[in-house]
This record gives structure tokens, sequence and C-alpha cells, in this order.
């Protein structure tokens, strides 16, 4: 099946549009590209400052099983950006200069429908 939605032509050519916009103390971020004649992908995101010692992220991404890409380099599980879903979310507390702690979990959904629940804590 991977063969299947495997790029085979000889040309490819993709569109994107990206955008990122700040409000108050929240980056807003993403993009979406589209292959012609195959699939599409997502990213999007924002950074949040809560506090001065608390930074929310969170990301979510979307790669279509048809989409391609060449030259990507976007947030993915495998080394091609293809047939993944995922979400991301994270928080960085700084009680002071020396110390931080973060927490992260990653929701990733791959391939054939497979879910894994990823939870860091550093």
């Amino acid at each position: 099946e991977y063969k299947k939605f495997g790029f085979s032509a000889s040309s490819l050519t993709n569109l994107g549009l990206y955008y990122n916009y700040n409000w108050r103390n929240t980056y807003f971020f993403g993009e979406v590209s589209h292959s012609i004649r195959s699939g599409s992908a997502y990213l999007a995101g924002q950074v949040a400052s809560l506090t001065r010692q608390v930074t929310f992220v969170a990301a979510y991404r979307k790669y279509e099983k048809d989409y391609h890409s060449f030259l990507s380099q976007a947030l993915s599980e495998s080394t091609d950006n293809v047939n993944e879903k995922a979400l991301y979310s994270g928080i960085v507390i700084s009680p002071d200069s020396k110390i931080e702690i973060s927490v992260e979990v990653l929701a990733v959904i791959i391939k054939n429908g497979i879910a894994r629940i990823t939870l860091e804590i550093a």
C-alpha cells in the first residue's frame, strides 16, 4: 500500500501559504501546502507566555497520505512528511534564571491509525 501513494511522476508542483501573528503575549503560526493533483499538509500552532515564568506551546499537524514534498523540513515522526496526524503540547516553567521545568505531551496517529502518546518531563 505504500507504493500506491508513493511519488511516481516526473515533476512535482506544490503551492503553500504560511502565516504568523502576534496578539498580546501569544504567537500564532501555521502553514498549509498542497501537492498539485495530490494531497495536502497542514500545521497550526501557538506559543503563549502565560506569565513571566510560564510558557505554553501547542501545535497540530496533518500530512495526508498522498502529499509529496522533496525539500520539506516539517515536524514529523518519520523522515518523510506523509500520512501522519499529531497534536503536541507543552508547558515550560522557569521559577528563576537557573531552573527550567518542561512537560511535553505528544499524541501521534501514524500510518494505519495507530496512536502513540508520549509524555516527557525534564
